[in-house]
């Protein structure tokens, strides 16, 4: 959010931006915009059937507005399950002939699979735009291992007792049904904590000290006021190690942008393995171009 607040302030000075926070997406949908107004969406990991609801609110939000420009921050595409095949195929039908649309993917991978099936919607390759702010990083002694590890349903962390659960899918389904609870994802929360632990013993039987956080390292609410800080003292913080073992996507970055040596797990989410680049200006330079031109 911080890096795309900063590039529309440069970019579009003359602007009035308004800023509405997804739980109050409908309150965009009861405006009316002028011809000129454009939609910036959010960037994230949410575009697909894993984020069922964010994924309806990006698709309400274009559905109500085709005769404005909208541009979709880089995202990651994600199509999970048995429904993933046939949501895609719903959704090569919905953002198809949408030509005052921009989707942005923060992987080749997935910009080549969006722009092969959505005809007349233009989809380009952008980084994550932690890549468009600038660090102050000053030089520290490095020591120990940063784990960090994603604690929801793209999590891809199975030891032993995610295998138990995966394995025993069909009677556990059948007892859910029973008893009108999800015990597949109760199980799963309950079998991803302890196979956490499993992983953070094997990590520290290799390293002496080894640190287990939240990629979030505020302890308080965000708020314009003290985003900036929060984002710049959580990069200082991760340039303090040698090494960085996470299947957190920001986990890469801000190892990328700390140049710390990063050991990636993995999720759900395949195009999140893509390698970075050590140069993404010319992307973003380019950028307000391809906004106007739609």
């Amino acid at each position: 959010m911080l890096g795309i607040s900063k590039y529309l302030n440069v970019e579009f000075p003359d602007y009035n931006i308004i800023k509405i926070l997804d739980r109050d997406y409908k309150l965009l949908l009861n405006r009316k915009l002028n011809e000129d107004d454009m939609i910036f969406i959010q960037s994230g990991g949410h575009f697909g059937n894993m984020a069922y609801w964010w994924h309806h609110c990006r698709k309400e939000i274009i559905q109500n507005f085709p005769d404005n420009k909208i541009v979709q921050f880089p995202v990651s595409v994600c199509y999970i399950g048995k429904n993933g095949k046939k949501e895609f195929a719903k959704d090569i039908e919905f953002f198809s002939n949408r030509e005052k649309l921009l989707i942005l993917c923060r992987s080749n991978m997935d910009t080549k699979l969006l722009a092969r099936n959505f005809k007349d919607c233009r989809i380009e390759f952008m980084p994550d735009f932690a890549f468009y702010l600038d660090y102050d990083i000053y030089p520290r002694e490095r020591s120990g291992a940063l784990l960090v590890l994603r604690d929801n349903p793209e999590s891809n962390i199975e030891r032993f007792f995610g295998h138990l659960v995966s394995m025993n899918e069909s009677p556990i389904t059948i007892l859910s049904e029973l008893s009108h609870k999800d015990l597949i994802f109760i199980l799963k929360k309950y079998a991803r904590n302890l196979d956490f632990k499993i992983v953070l013993n094997e990590v520290k039987r290799k390293y002496d000290n080894v640190s287990f956080v939240d990629i979030q390292m505020s302890k308080i609410p965000l708020s314009d006021n003290n985003i900036k800080e929060v984002v710049q003292k959580t990069v200082q913080y991760y340039a303090t190690f040698n090494i960085v073992i996470t299947d957190r996507f920001h986990s890469r970055v801000f190892s990328h942008i700390t140049n710390t040596p990063c050991v990636y797990l993995g999720c759900r989410t395949p195009s999140k393995c893509e390698a970075f680049e050590d140069d993404y200006s010319k992307y973003f330079g380019r950028l307000k171009h391809m906004i106007l031109d739609l």
